[in-house]
């Protein structure tokens, strides 16, 4: 029986289930494995797509304010249109990115521009800063990346990973290092920038996007491998003891089960994870939907297979 064989008999019901407990251990981990390895790649194309149809009026205004092309020369990062003149730019999810002109002109940003982000992003020819508020204690997160050259769109996909735990700073904290680097900006050298390189600001964006899709599918990967891995020992331990019970009958080995376990939760993640490929309702439930639809399946599989044992002691793969 070859993978996909497998992964489809598990979709149709509890009758695949008598021949797939019969499956090599390996070939049912490489199953899995492979299987959510797919359906979080479906994760990732989704996120992108999502991610180019939210952002494009975004994309489309840094492009008017900016210009196409960002300039990588002995001046540092500069746009294609007005370099001397500060500005600002709203973005999506109570975000705002700020450019400070080399003269650094507008030297403060007062806390009405501020206060209610969830993150900001800072950009002098120099630096770019990122910030970011944890919404569940309002600290910010903090980050500074010296550019380099022939190396723009690296720095800028690191600009979402960049800290994820620790304490963080207070809002005033964070105004303080906003006021730093703005006092900053002018002072920087930038003599290791031996030739202009010019770059596509569409390019930028798309680099975003592609960084930000493949973490997303990277994070559920995990997360899908995690739950699976806890509630097959959970389960498996429940299993192991209730046939210890006196007069408990064991009609499948804990092997067997195990296998069960594992297949039965395959159907389900693929459907789960739907939601957040799609960008559904619910999406932020996909861990507890998965769980209790796996259990449910789970129970009508081993349900079946106590009805007909028959076919337990008879089949062969």
């Amino acid at each position: 029986m070859s993978l996909f064989q497998a992964f489809f008999g598990s979709c149709r019901g509890p009758a695949a289930f008598v021949a797939l407990r019969r499956m090599p251990m390996w070939k049912v981990v490489l199953l899995l494995v492979v299987i959510v390895a797919l359906s979080c790649t479906g994760i990732g194309i989704g996120r992108y797509f999502a991610l180019e149809y939210f952002w494009s009026r975004t994309e489309k205004n840094f492009i008017d304010l900016y210009g196409d092309t960002l300039t990588v020369s002995t001046k540092g990062l500069l746009p294609e249109k007005d370099v001397n003149v500060s500005r600002r730019q709203e973005l999506p999810y109570e975000g705002l990115i700020v450019y400070v002109s080399p003269s650094g002109a507008e030297k403060d940003y007062p806390d009405e521009t501020l206060e209610g982000r969830n993150f900001i992003v800072i950009w002098t020819p120099g630096d770019i800063v990122a910030a970011v508020r944890n919404r569940k204690n309002s600290k910010w997160l903090v980050q500074s990346f010296i550019l380099e050259a022939g190396n723009i769109q690296e720095q800028f996909s690191r600009m979402s990973t960049f800290f994820e735990g620790g304490e963080g700073l207070t809002y005033t904290q964070m105004r303080e290092e906003f006021r730093k680097i703005i006092a900053n900006t002018g002072t920087q050298k930038f003599a290791k920038f031996t030739k202009e390189e010019k770059i596509k600001s569409a390019e930028v964006f798309k680099s975003m996007y592609v960084m930000m899709a493949v973490l997303n599918a990277i994070s559920y990967f995990f997360l899908t491998m995690i739950l699976v891995g806890f509630g097959c020992l959970i389960y498996m331990a429940i299993f192991f003891f209730l046939n210890r019970l006196p007069g408990a009958e064991r009609i499948i080995s804990s092997g067997e089960m195990l296998k069960i376990v594992i297949c039965a939760a395959l159907p389900v993640l693929v459907v789960v994870n739907v939601f957040p490929m799609l960008q559904l309702p619910f999406e932020e439930w996909h861990d507890k939907l998965f769980l209790f639809g796996w259990i449910i399946y789970i129970n009508v599989i081993r349900r079946y297979l106590e009805r007909n044992r028959e076919l337990l002691e008879t089949s062969e793969m």
